[in-house]
């Protein structure tokens, strides 16, 4: 079966929420949020480098992040050499977390307004997921 290009999806979809404007979308309300597609807590925590829970399947097993191995630093027996190193690689994690974090909350700022400026045409749509999904 050949997938759907945007423009049928597109299409399909105008159809369906005329027809069925009398149901709740799951997203009622969220179209106020500065960027819909994204909880304000999530945008917080995108701009401040701060887990979202990314980094699960690693911690789940047995590879724990470096802010993890510093909560256990003790029952580690980490070294004085080895809480230093730890210390700077989650420094730099951080500070390369929060660098994506802006490029991402960007990145899904100028999808939302692809849609709300009506110019979310296939090929501009097409770019602006890949940068999502290249962040």
């Amino acid at each position: 079966m050949k997938p759907a290009s945007l423009p049928m999806i597109m299409a399909l979809a105008a159809l369906m929420s005329a027809s069925v404007c009398h149901a709740q979308s799951p997203y009622t309300g969220e179209e106020t949020r500065a960027i819909p597609a994204l909880a304000p807590a999530k945008i917080t925590g995108l701009l401040a480098g701060k887990g979202l829970g990314y980094a699960k399947a690693a911690e789940l097993n047995g590879y724990p992040g470096p802010a993890h191995v510093l909560e256990l630093k003790d029952s580690l027996q980490l070294t004085e050499q080895q809480e230093v190193a730890t210390q700077a690689l989650m420094n730099k994690v951080k500070t390369d977390a929060m660098a994506l974090g802006k490029k991402l909350v960007a990145a899904e700022d100028k999808l939302d307004s692809l849609f709300k400026e009506s110019n979310a045409q296939e090929k501009l749509v097409q770019e602006a997921l890949m940068d999502i999904a290249n962040i």
